[in-house]
């Protein structure tokens, strides 16, 4: 059994590993600024010469609690992302989300649904639009939690350059969560399809998108005390692409392995800043030679300030 001390610590941690949505407020208004740099902003295979590049990453996302008793709660939230790689402009990536969260939670037991709206625009044009619904429930027993999560988007292009991501998007991701006074960990596994079209070039060339994938991602945060805090991530994902890729007839599989690494410090307790590390290998069938090179790696190094403007 946990002390009361020993559940405060727990409970800041989980505040900290957890999106704000477990933990809801009447109103909330976050802001987050990162500067960093990234040494493949086009994500190009091993065969390409690799262009780097400096990035202004920005998001600010606010809501409001319309509804909230012992058992049920509902909300409105909005959430602005911005992502600038300073040599490419042209990369400029705008992402409007607009969410409604409907939860219920009895003793151990939380379930929860999020219709959402995305719009995202490339370099000044609104290229996509995102709808969808995604599902959630979860039980927890003593210090571990049982939970899976379900998704379902359907992708439309806003302007006929981006037809290609037409389609829709599943995904089904149960995990299991345990924590200790320190410690908070996830083992998941994922199953998903992108039903995208593949993008044919003028050419006939063939680069194929449709997909299933297969996936696990374990993920750790450790509390040195109440103002320093280490997360780890570490996911691995096998894609298999329904067409072959023209014009040399190959099936597609890639296999992708992401890490990431994210120290955080709180100067006052709803701001912090932090340094982040990103790095994704990708192997696949297609290489040089063929209608792309997807044999990439690419990492990101950055330097962040969060500030949860409502206490």
């Amino acid at each position: 059994m946990l002390t009361i001390e020993q559940n405060e610590n727990l409970l800041q941690l989980l505040k900290r590993a957890r999106s704000a949505e477990s933990f809801e407020k009447p109103y909330w208004f976050i802001l987050d600024l990162a500067l960093g740099n990234t040494n493949n902003v086009y994500v190009d295979g091993q065969s390409q010469s690799l262009q780097s590049s400096s990035l202004v990453d920005f998001s600010t996302s606010m809501g409001y609690q319309f509804l909230k008793n012992e058992k049920i709660s509902y909300s409105l939230g909005y959430t602005l992302n911005y992502e600038y790689p300073v040599e490419v402009g042209v990369l400029k990536f705008f992402n409007h989300i607009l969410t409604t969260t409907a939860r219920f939670v009895e003793q151990n037991f939380s379930a929860g649904v999020s219709p959402s709206i995305q719009v995202q625009n490339w370099n000044n044009i609104d290229s996509i639009q995102k709808n969808g619904v995604s599902l959630n429930m979860a039980y927890q027993v003593f210090t571990a939690e049982f939970g899976v999560d379900l998704s379902f988007y359907n992708k439309t292009a806003l302007d006929s350059v981006y037809s290609y991501v037409e389609g829709s998007e599943y995904l089904l991701r149960p995990h299991y969560d345990f924590w200790s006074q320190n410690l908070y960990t996830q083992l998941a596994i994922f199953v998903g399809s992108d039903l995208s079209r593949d993008i044919q070039y003028s050419d006939g060339a063939v680069l194929p998108l449709n997909q299933a994938y297969v996936g696990v991602n374990v993920k750790n945060v450790w509390s040195y005390d109440e103002k320093n805090f280490l997360q780890t991530s570490f996911s691995f994902n096998r894609r298999n692409f329904k067409n072959h890729s023209q014009p040399v007839d190959k099936e597609r599989v890639d296999q992708e392995l992401a890490l990431n690494l994210k120290y955080s410090h709180y100067i006052l307790p709803k701001l912090f800043i932090y340094a982040t590390i990103d790095h994704v290998g990708n192997q696949s069938t297609l290489g040089a030679g063929d209608v792309r090179d997807k044999n990439y790696k690419t990492s990101v190094l950055s330097l962040g300030i969060n500030w949860d403007v409502f206490e």
